[in-house]
């Protein structure tokens, strides 16, 4: 048809998914900074809700660790 390839779509197609991106990363910017306020103490958190926030963060830096490869087996000679 001669017109302009868009890779996600037509053009308002574009600018809906710009717009929803932009408005997840506002949100989550939110979260993220309620969060350490309530971790200064300077935010009322629900109770429980820092232990929560710590639990969530070990699980995720757990998720993140590459395994670690298995300690290769001695073969019973000595270096020297």
């Amino acid at each position: 048809d001669g017109g302009i390839v868009v890779i996600f779509g037509t053009l308002p197609d574009l600018f809906r998914l710009t717009l929803q991106t932009g408005l997840m990363l506002a949100q989550a910017q939110q979260v993220v900074a309620m969060r350490l306020l309530g971790a200064m103490g300077v935010w009322r958190l629900r109770p429980g809700e820092y232990t929560r926030m710590l639990v969530e963060k070990i699980d995720a830096a757990g998720d993140a660790t590459p395994p670690q490869p298995a300690p290769r087996a001695e073969t019973g000679t000595a270096h020297r």
